[in-house]
């Protein structure tokens, strides 16, 4: 019984988890994800509306970066490189779901309206319209490329840091 807690208690010591990639990834995502919506509060009509929007998608890169990239073992180029194209699809789906929600309490609190699945479905409508907004070359392809280095620079820490 006391070398059976032992073995709990102490657990594999090869098996660390990898912080110094989780940090990376997290830092460089956050950034890619703050980056992406200035620019994309610049390309929105009425940005006043979507103040906290930035802070939102830092925060949102930052859990991506850390639980989602900096966690999986990237063990080549090519994993790491669609590790980075799957936190780009992950930010876009953040990027629809916040304008969209925050579109659909905005019309809710100004409509008072009473039918919620219309104004639910109003939310998601101005979401996409407003994403496909942001589907230019500078902010689409500035996340994209972003995330990718992010996967490589975090696929490099892996490899070079223990």
């Amino acid at each position: 019984m006391g070398q059976d807690m032992q073995k709990i208690g102490y657990g594999n010591p090869r098996a660390r988890m990898p912080t110094a990639s989780r940090a990376v990834a997290a830092v460089l995502l956050a950034a890619v994800a703050g980056g992406g919506a200035v620019l994309a509060l610049r390309a929105l009509p009425g940005a006043a509306i979507y103040s906290g929007y930035s802070m939102v998608m830092a925060a949102t890169g930052l859990l991506c970066g850390w639980y989602g990239l900096g966690r999986e073992g990237l063990n080549s180029l090519y994993r790491a490189i669609l590790g980075g194209l799957r936190m780009a699809l992950y930010l876009g789906a953040m990027t629809v779901v916040y304008l969209g929600g925050s579109e659909m309490f905005r019309h809710a609190q100004m409509v008072k309206s009473t039918n919620v699945l219309g104004t639910l479905l109003d939310g998601v409508g101005f979401g996409i319209r407003a994403a496909e907004k942001l589907l230019s070359v500078e902010i689409a392809g500035m996340v994209v490329a972003g995330c990718v280095m992010a996967a490589i620079l975090t696929w490099l820490t892996q490899r070079r840091l223990p």
